[in-house]
């Protein structure tokens, strides 16, 4: 009973030392994460004088825009008994 008792105890002691290091990585993973959206940021405003939340919503603008335009393209090339039963 006592060497089972131990050997959870290792076991337990070896999985939380696992867990301290993969938190200790994710955590300067998030670290550098920030710093390169900062940075990302900094260009935007830098280059564009915009935010990156502008720069977003412009590009989802033109998305947008771009898509309709396309279907509106497609839809011109259909004859026009395209939808008649």
């Amino acid at each position: 009973m006592p060497l089972f008792f131990v050997t959870a105890l290792v076991t337990q002691f070896l999985i939380n030392r696992r867990q301290v290091e993969q938190d200790a990585a994710a955590q300067e993973a998030i670290k550098k994460i920030k710093a390169a959206g900062a940075e990302l940021e900094k260009k935007f405003r830098d280059e564009y004088e915009v935010s990156t939340e502008e720069a977003i919503l412009r590009l989802q603008t033109l998305g947008e825009n771009m898509f309709l335009t396309a279907i509106t393209a497609i839809s011109a090339q259909l004859p026009p008994d395209y939808d008649a039963e």
